[in-house]
């Protein structure tokens, strides 16, 4: 169970996932597919904040990733890439 905060506090942890995922804009996956950011959500259980998105493949169907995940690096044929890249 994640400590209890402020809303103040939950408020900034979203603040600092906006200044990392844009919320509304087209990303590509290192896959080659496209999403659509809808919003940034905080997981319940620790706070963590998440990105939810949307497949341009299959329109109506809401994913949530952490943002630590959508923004880091993969390794592809020996070189790093980002995960998501925004269009």
């Amino acid at each position: 169970m994640a400590e209890k905060k402020t809303q103040e506090e939950l408020r900034v942890i979203l603040a600092e996932a906006a200044m990392k995922v844009t919320v509304g804009a087209r990303y590509e996956h290192y896959k080659h597919q496209t999403y659509k950011v809808m919003t940034l959500a905080l997981r319940e259980e620790d706070n963590e904040p998440c990105v939810v998105y949307e497949p341009e493949y299959a329109k109506g169907i809401p994913f949530i990733r952490t943002v630590a995940n959508w923004t880091e690096q993969v390794e592809v044929d020996g070189k790093k890439v980002n995960r998501f890249t925004k269009l």
